[in-house]
């Protein structure tokens, strides 16, 4: 586990912004997914299987949740509702993003 301290985080924050700006400059645009999902996603992707062991979950409202233990499965939800057509090819997406395992 990380304690990020004042200079220390100073400087990751120097090297993330870094990173956005050629990010930015290559075409890529820049999303947010949760970090806590409904367990089907993780089974439909396979995810669930392969880390379902270690992933933490939560039983609420009749259904299960999980915390994210890859990007990808939450990347492809974004891909699914945004592309009409082969001409919005090709999406560049990025994330600054935690994985749980």
């Amino acid at each position: 586990m990380v304690f990020w301290h004042p200079k220390g985080w100073a400087i990751w924050q120097i090297i993330e912004q870094y990173i956005r700006g050629v990010q930015q400059a290559n075409g890529y645009l820049e999303i947010k997914t949760p970090q806590v999902v409904d367990m089907s996603l993780w089974e439909k992707s396979g995810h669930a299987d392969k880390f379902g062991d270690d992933m933490f979950s939560v039983h609420a409202d009749n259904r299960v949740f999980a915390i994210k233990p890859m990007n990808c499965p939450c990347h492809v939800q974004v891909f699914n509702q945004g592309l009409k057509s082969y001409r919005d090819l090709p999406i560049r997406l990025a994330e600054f993003g935690s994985c749980h395992r």
